[in-house]
């Protein structure tokens, strides 16, 4: 099935249905993607549910992963896998 990608405004913002991206992509659809993000900046993937690692995954198809700043910090407690970038007023218990 061809992935299919739904304008939420004519400039900023879409939806990119029929994918799965806790599967490897092939390049067509990877490319596909990046199109539409160059197009629109915010793309939303309805109905997915990823690990951390296919989170990772799949971001890295669209370049290279900034490194957290906090992963420098060898005391940092992570609700996540450092890889990720967590903003949020949780503890690492919560």
């Amino acid at each position: 099935m061809t992935i299919t990608i739904t304008a939420i405004t004519p400039t900023f913002a879409a939806e990119i249905g029929d994918i799965d991206l806790s599967q490897p992509l092939p390049p067509e659809e990877v490319e596909t993607i990046k199109q539409a993000f160059w197009r629109y900046g915010v793309l939303i993937f309805p109905g997915q549910e990823l690990t951390q690692q296919q989170h990772l995954a799949f971001a890295q198809h669209l370049g290279p992963l900034e490194t957290n700043l906090v992963t420098y910090n060898k005391d940092a407690k992570f609700r996540i896998t450092p890889d990720l970038i967590d903003i949020s007023n949780l503890t690492p218990k919560s």
